[in-house]
């Protein structure tokens, strides 16, 4: 909505321009229109100002187009935007199209491209040679001052465009290092309730422990000491009980501490995630459908492959390879490394602990050399076949 709407405030104000410029015009050059041939020159020069007016008009939201991949900062844009930008800046010949022609041009200077830039400004230089021959044309003069209006247009345009791109960068910058914190604090905060649960799990696995032993003490007093009375007898058969229920009990709260904190995402999930934050995922090959704890592991990897990503290489794009064969399911994540280095902390814990869970699902987990200038890992998975799998939870 924002690019319409600039694109109607630029056609307004270029209609206003168009208008005003067309009539100061016809006071200047009443004299060269004075036959018929120069009047029908004349008009042809006001119909192609009218036609670049609505070209312009039309182009102007998809120069103005913005995608979620231009979070990378070597991402411009798209090159449908670069195509439009260039078409509204050779339309600055036209009264009509001035305002849309300025706006297109400070958008090319604010990707901070060398090739929009200089794509923009060539455009924008073809439309002052074009109004030149088109004013040659219709009044058989020329205007020396034409030339001088094109650094007067381009300048200004090229500082704030600048200025623009610097602050948008500055903004994804900080809106990627936000998110960053934000995953990094949920992360501690996960592994804080995991070592909770776990110290709570093992006092649990004391009390079951001792209560376990409380039964086998009366069970084995019942069994071996025929001459007990009966009352005593009940009452150990009643210890029995209610030592059995109370550890039925600690087991259930074992269970719920041992439980995963929250759904685990699935993979489609996860890309989408990382999608919609601005990141740029390629996948070839088809999502396999594996067991529970492997499908978990195949998560918990390109969970933690993903957000490796986004901080090590925030930008790059990730590709991500799904192949099978043989009873087996291969994974493999890559993305290009960034020029410079970035600096971001880690520990490399993540990815031993997607090594332990391959290990424990029968996989293997790989991490390939980065000489290329490419990070990558594999992870290799059992698939069982449909029959083997009804067996297992069968």
């Amino acid at each position: 909505m924002r690019e319409w709407g600039i694109t109607a405030g630029c056609a307004a104000v270029g209609l206003l321009i168009g208008i005003v410029g067309v009539s100061l015009d016809l006071d200047t050059v009443t004299g060269a229109l004075a036959h018929a041939e120069a009047e029908d020159r004349y008009a042809v020069f006001i119909a192609l100002m009218i036609i670049a007016g609505v070209v312009a008009a039309m182009g102007l939201p998809w120069a103005l187009n913005h995608v979620p991949e231009e979070a990378d900062p070597d991402y411009p844009g798209t090159r449908r935007s670069l195509t439009a930008a260039c078409v509204v800046a050779l339309c600055g010949f036209s009264y009509f199209a001035i305002p849309a022609a300025l706006v297109a041009l400070v958008s090319a200077f604010g990707r901070r491209t060398t090739l929009w830039s200089t794509a923009a400004t060539a455009c924008l230089a073809g439309s002052f040679a074009v109004e030149a021959l088109l004013w040659h044309f219709a009044t058989r003069e020329y205007d020396p001052l034409t030339p001088l209006g094109f650094p007067v247009v381009v300048i200004p345009a090229m500082l704030i465009g600048t200025a623009r791109g610097r602050r948008r960068e500055r903004q994804a910058r900080l809106e990627a290092e936000a998110r960053l914190t934000r995953e990094q604090m949920r992360a501690r905060e996960d592994a804080a309730r995991v070592a909770e649960r776990e110290r709570i799990a093992r006092d649990m696995h004391d009390s079951l422990s001792h209560r376990l032993s409380l039964i086998a003490l009366h069970a084995g007093a019942l069994a071996y000491r025929e001459d007990l009375p009966r009352v005593k007898a009940a009452a150990a058969a009643g210890t029995i009980r209610d030592e059995a229920q109370a550890a039925v009990n600690d087991l259930r709260q074992v269970l719920s501490a041992l439980q995963e904190t929250a759904p685990l995402l699935g993979v489609e999930e996860l890309l989408e995630e990382h999608r919609a934050a601005g990141g740029r995922v390629e996948v070839a090959g088809e999502i396999p459908r594996l067991e529970t704890l492997a499908t978990q592991a195949l998560a918990r990897a390109v969970q933690e492959g993903l957000t490796n990503a986004r901080k090590h290489a925030p930008g790059q794009p990730v590709r991500l390879e799904f192949a099978g064969g043989a009873g087996r399911v291969s994974v493999r994540m890559s993305n290009a490394l960034p020029e410079s280095p970035v600096a971001a902390g880690g520990s490399q814990l993540g990815l031993s602990g997607i090594a332990e869970r391959a290990r424990l699902n029968g996989g293997t987990f790989r991490v390939e050399d980065s000489a290329g200038g490419e990070f990558a890992w594999s992870l290799d998975l059992p698939y069982p076949s449909s029959q083997e799998g009804a067996a297992r939870h069968g």
